[in-house]
């Protein structure tokens, strides 16, 4: 009998490996980035140029938003203003309630990503109530100004624990390319950008889950000041290469 049991448990663990397996597979594939670039200029008749980061700590943390601030004044020739709404932790339904705070930083354009905490088993939320959190967002932004640029934003992918808390990730994240489609947002898919880099190099080693800062600064500011200066009409690199 005791041997019967073991036999069966490592059968079983077996499975579960192989499982496991899969899914960090078919999570970290290696897919063309899935952007698109907005479809309307970026006008910068605003002194200051305001920029909103709505999001979660992948956001919040301190890094690239500082960096962005002062490579975008570069590139845009003016001074840029850059606020946050994100916190660590938080999902969508936080996104949508934060709409009224959003609107008083009086942004000219906006970036969002919560694909990454909606895809989390213990606090995320399902698949369709990320779709609909997100278009209530895009859709009270747009009320107050119809022609508000907005940015969806793919990040860094998981590993370990973070990854198999969020079994459903690449369903979560392929949201944002319809959405963007549907809505004519623009996208910025940065998570094959990170996979692209050499394991050591993609500065996810310490939690699995937040990259480090220099490291995300890197893989995200040269290429969000180049898509946001090109749809300004500034040349500022390309980038589709970057």
């Amino acid at each position: 009998m005791t041997s019967r049991w073991q036999i069966g448990a490592s059968v079983l663990i077996v499975l579960v490996g192989m499982v496991l397996w899969g899914l960090q597979l078919w999570q970290h594939r290696l897919l063309p980035p899935a952007d698109r670039a907005l479809s309307a200029p970026v006008t910068l008749e605003a002194k200051p140029f305001r920029v909103t980061l709505i999001g979660t700590s992948l956001t919040s943390r301190p890094g690239w938003p500082e960096s962005l601030e002062h490579r975008l004044a570069q590139c845009l020739g003016r001074d840029v203003v850059i606020t946050r709404i994100a916190r660590a932790g938080m999902n969508s339904n936080w996104g949508v309630a934060q709409l009224e705070a959003i609107k008083q930083t009086k942004p000219d354009l906006v970036t969002i990503e919560f694909s990454g905490n909606d895809a989390d088993l213990h606090d995320g939320v399902s698949l369709a109530k990320s779709e609909e959190n997100h278009r209530n967002l895009i859709a009270g932004l747009r009320f107050a100004r119809p022609d508000l640029p907005v940015i969806l934003m793919v990040m860094s992918p998981k590993y370990g624990l973070p990854s198999l808390m969020r079994p459903l990730l690449p369903r979560y994240t392929a949201i944002y390319p319809a959405l963007a489609g549907q809505l004519d947002t623009g996208l910025l898919d940065f998570y094959p950008r990170w996979l692209a880099l050499p394991w050591q190099e993609r500065g996810l080693q310490s939690d699995g889950q937040h990259p480090d800062p220099l490291i995300a600064t890197e893989v995200i500011v040269p290429v969000l000041v180049a898509y946001i200066g090109q749809a300004a009409t500034k040349s500022c690199g390309d980038w589709r290469t970057r």
